[in-house]
């Protein structure tokens, strides 16, 4: 999806648009991700046990879907930042930082199989740590590094996101805990994800500014933009 329209601006040498649908193409995974490990964290427990039954061990199937979750989003948000380095044809870059990865990866396995008796949650710590440097710090640097961006405007984007699905994942956990007390967990789950459901669409437009809404409107389709643009259409006023 990411590679076509780099690559375009890049062969263009439109490097502005080529920085700026990077940097909103790697914002909006980032709130995809952030909104869908607070969602899990709130309520992977009762998912993976209405799911599995309260026989299964599903505190520490919890703990490694959370761990691993974590992990693959890691990569999800940086999946627009490999795409630019195609585009660039500098594919070398992404593969030396997997090189890099899988080593860190082997490195880690081996100790917590060793070292250590966490089992399948220290096999999962170790995907999450092998993603974690090069995925937040290595590979934004290298992209900034090849922009000729500051580190922070790579990272600063980041942040509002992250807030806002701390209040996610704190309100989700607080209402499943006053639901469950009242009715059934399978119908307290159901609300609550509805409730999470609203909640993420409300938060939406407040996330994406308005000159990056204007700058989607020219690649996402028209039928979709009511994601981002449906507070303007409570702003407008009824025809009398």
């Amino acid at each position: 999806m990411y590679t076509p329209i780099l690559t375009k601006d890049f062969t263009q040498r439109n490097m502005t648009g080529f920085t700026n649908k990077l940097m909103i193409f790697t914002k909006l995974n980032v709130i995809l991700a952030c909104f869908a490990v607070a969602g899990f964290f709130a309520l992977g427990t009762p998912l993976i046990r209405l799911w599995m039954g309260s026989d299964f061990s599903y505190l520490i199937a919890y703990k490694v879907g959370a761990i691993l979750l974590l992990g693959k989003m890691f990569l999800f948000i940086t999946l627009p930042i490999n795409s630019a380095f195609l585009a660039m044809q500098k594919p070398r870059i992404m593969s030396l930082v997997s090189v890099a990865e899988t080593g860190i990866l082997t490195i880690l396995l081996l100790y917590f199989a060793t070292s250590t008796n966490l089992g399948i949650v220290g096999a999962s710590l170790a995907v999450l740590f092998s993603y974690t440097p090069t995925r937040l710090i290595v590979i934004p640097f290298l992209i900034s590094r090849e922009l000729s961006l500051p580190f922070n405007d790579i990272i600063k984007p980041w942040l509002r996101p992250l807030l806002l699905s701390f209040m996610g994942w704190a309100m989700l956990s607080s209402a499943y805990t006053v639901m469950i007390q009242e009715v059934q967990s399978a119908l307290a789950f159901i609300l609550c994800v509805v409730l999470y459901t609203i909640f993420s669409l409300i938060s939406v437009p407040f996330l994406v500014g308005q000159q990056e809404r204007t700058l989607l409107e020219t690649i996402v389709p028209k039928k979709y933009m009511l994601l981002f643009n449906w507070p303007s259409l409570l702003s407008r006023r009824r025809p009398a």
